[in-house]
């Protein structure tokens, strides 16, 4: 077999890039399902290895050349990875919450836009987020609404509601009968934007339940905008909860400074 492989240099070539191919596809599988940019730097470190060891048996001399190129680009990738990293700040701590909070909520689902059983699913990924802060998320009640039309629905994701008429516009729109403190309305719309929360008195978490790039992202949405229920702002060039930059990899991060604020909302 190694005098085959000798005499077949390509077949070397074939086998290095075939290895190649698995490991970057399980890393990219594996950051995009569990959101672990560790263990995407741990799976190129494993490709190196493969790729030296390679090198070690095999003789020829084109082999070692090729191997020692295909050895420059995880190398290069792993370092500009820790930059990435050091940059987005991704050590600066993480929050620890002393007492424990359990939120609850109503629901509305708008113009059957969702299912109940989608619906907490969904939950279930938000409070996979929170409960490491000890923020436990509990739906209290649910609606079927089916009287939004097209144009309030769209009203309801794209504008800012920042003067006191679209506030008021606003809290119309969904003011149902039942008066609950909080509540979660799941929608479906044109809008660019795929959640609202925090809007003309941070009572309301604003849904609409569509694939980006054909990822589910609505669980992690649902987490987010309940970040800025609880106070946090949109943070940029940060590997954070708060960072809708990087949502496609769905980043889990609540630091102490965000935890501290969320702990002076719930006191308030």
């Amino acid at each position: 077999m190694l005098n085959e492989l000798r005499k077949n240099p390509k077949l070397i070539e074939f086998g290095a890039l075939g290895i190649m191919a698995v490991v970057f596809l399980f890393a990219f599988y594996y950051i995009l399902k569990n959101n672990n940019p560790f263990m995407f730097i741990l799976s190129f470190l494993v490709l190196s290895i493969i790729l030296l060891l390679f090198r070690f048996f095999v003789k020829d001399k084109f082999a070692k050349k090729f191997l020692l190129k295909c050895l420059i680009f995880p190398a290069i990738f792993i370092l500009i990875m820790i930059i990435v990293l050091a940059y987005f700040n991704i050590s600066d701590g993480k929050g620890e919450n002393p007492n424990s909070q359990n939120v609850k909520f109503d629901l509305y689902i708008i113009n059957n836009s969702t299912t109940l059983e989608k619906f907490n699913q969904d939950l279930i990924k938000a409070n996979k987020i929170w409960n490491k802060y000890d923020i436990n998320l509990e739906m209290n009640k649910f609606y079927f609404i089916d009287s939004l039309n097209e144009n309030q629905t769209l009203f309801l994701l794209d504008v800012n509601a920042t003067d006191e008429e679209e506030c008021n516009k606003y809290k119309n729109t969904i003011s149902f009968s039942n008066k609950s403190e909080m509540r979660v309305l799941v929608l479906d719309s044109n809008s660019k934007h795929k959640g609202r929360g925090c809007i003309c008195g941070c009572d309301s978490v604003i849904l609409e339940p569509k694939k980006e790039l054909f990822r589910d992202l609505t669980g992690w949405n649902l987490a987010h905008e309940f970040g800025h229920i609880f106070g946090l702002v949109d943070l940029r060039n940060r590997y954070n909860l708060m960072c809708d930059e990087f949502k496609l990899i769905q980043p889990k991060f609540i630091n102490q400074e965000q935890m501290n604020s969320i702990i002076n909302k719930f006191k308030k």
